[in-house]
């Protein structure tokens, strides 16, 4: 409201031509003071009851002053025929199974009488019933009821809806909550679909899974695989919520050895319980089809005196990956009077490329020691013999006595000689000759094979040694 010149007087608003039933308000007020520097802006609301008459009307407002002039405008109004859903008991609960009953009211407003249809809109529990369906809003509030229940605990949030028959299908909705619980403790359910599973090795299988809410559980839940799993082996997600409709997730697993895991998939919930359920199953990791691997040897020839050691490096390798299973090594041909060894003398399952060491360890030839001395024992060992004729010779022409001390003189003779030549009647302690390895050039055979594996992969390789 903008005055012109000098007026500063003040205005009275007022309106007039409302239905029955419908008042008018003015905001700051029905009464401003305007002035052409400082306008005033008037807020108007027209207001009805539920009785009001529908239909269009002509409003006037005026502003007057007093003992002076006065301004009309008039403004179109038009009521509209409708009605309002009210529920008094919008938040129910009940065990499953169990009913329960929203109480509801539709009334009709500025004479709205055309019939209403109720139904339960979508996220309503499984029963969800109006009665009456249809329903004619009154003045004084038509009633009707819902009636829920679930087979299932948890909450249900949804809307009660109203359709009108009028010409315009004129329509409401009303927000409701509905818990359903369980007298039985909470819990959930584990379950694996595909709980057997087959893959080459280095390759990924998948488990799926499924957490099932019952009894209104509703804490997540971790997951993990158990003792006896693949070297790989997770869950996505590693924390699941329950669903009353299931909860799906899936473990992956894989490994690099030719092997036959049986495991378990173990949940446990962050409840006050910590409530734990697992599920058996089982993975084959098996060959990849093709496999093969090398055996190299990375050294030359050799060339050694009889008594020194010779070293080959060889290296036992994969085609591709890691080795699904043991590769035993072994050899063949070793030099006479030689020793040979292998280092490592197997590479084990998941290994890559890994060095090999042979060694062999000739041996030298030992002379034997004390022949020189072995004559001339001998020799005195026939001298005692040599005496005893020549005593017998003389016995007639010596005495009986002289031929006796000689004889035992002879006697300690022997002795002494025995003892001399290396412990006389207990034998000699002379040592036997040793050839040693033999002079020559020598093939040796280093095999490796994966006995375990399908096809018994194998591969040899050859190294060369001379003995000079």
């Amino acid at each position: 409201m903008t005055a012109s010149g000098p007026f500063a007087q003040a205005v009275s608003l007022a309106c007039t031509g409302l239905p029955s039933g419908a008042s008018c308000n003015f905001q700051p007020s029905n009464s401003v003071d305007p002035t052409s520097g400082d306008p005033v802006t008037v807020t108007l609301t027209i207001s009805t009851s539920s009785n009001t008459t529908a239909g269009t009307f002509t409003v006037t407002i005026s502003g007057s002053v007093t003992n002076g002039p006065s301004r009309t405008q008039n403004l179109s109004l038009t009521v509209t025929k409708d009605y309002a859903i009210a529920i008094s008991n919008p938040s129910l609960m009940a065990y499953e199974n169990a009913n329960a009953t929203y109480d509801g009211t539709l009334t009709s407003l500025n004479g709205y009488s055309s019939p209403v249809n109720l139904s339960c809109g979508p996220g309503a529990p499984p029963l969800c019933t109006v009665a009456p369906a249809t329903v004619t809003p009154t003045a004084s509030g038509a009633p009707f009821a819902v009636t829920v229940s679930s087979s299932q605990c948890g909450q249900y949030n949804f809307n009660i809806v109203a359709k009108g028959t009028d010409s315009v299908s004129t329509s409401h909705q009303y927000a409701v909550t509905f818990t359903s619980n369980s007298i039985a403790p909470p819990d959930y359910t584990l379950e694996i679909t595909n709980p057997s599973l087959s893959a080459p090795i280095n390759t990924s299988a998948t488990f799926n899974g499924t957490l099932t809410a019952s009894q209104c559980y509703a804490s997540p839940v971790n997951l993990s695989c158990g003792s006896g799993a693949p070297p790989t082996c997770k869950a996505s997600p590693a924390s699941v919520t329950p669903t009353v409709a299931g909860a799906p997730f899936t473990v992956t697993v894989s490994s690099s050895k030719i092997q036959n895991y049986g495991f378990s998939i173990s949940s446990v919930g962050t409840d006050p319980l910590a409530i734990q359920h697992v599920a058996l199953v089982s993975f084959n990791s098996t060959a990849a089809s093709g496999f093969g691997f090398s055996l190299t040897n990375s050294s030359g020839a050799e060339s050694i005196k009889a008594g020194q050691t010779a070293t080959y490096g060889l290296q036992v390798a994969p085609t591709a990956g890691t080795f699904p299973d043991v590769v035993t090594l072994t050899y063949a041909d070793c030099p006479t009077l030689s020793v040979c060894s292998l280092t490592p003398t197997q590479v084990d399952a998941g290994k890559a490329a890994t060095a090999v060491t042979l060694t062999i360890q000739t041996s030298a030839p030992v002379v034997a020691s004390g022949q020189s001395s072995r004559l001339f024992c001998v020799l005195w060992l026939m001298l005692p013999g040599l005496a005893m004729i020549f005593a017998g010779g003389v016995r007639h022409s010596c005495r009986r006595g002289t031929v006796l001390v000689g004889c035992w003189a002879l006697l300690l003779t022997l002795l002494s000689t025995l003892s001399a030549c290396g412990g006389g009647l207990q034998g000699g302690s002379t040592a036997a000759a040793e050839p040693g390895t033999p002079a020559g050039t020598y093939t040796v055979v280093v095999t490796g094979a994966m006995n375990n594996a399908p096809g018994l992969p194998t591969k040899s390789v050859s190294v060369s040694l001379t003995v000079k």
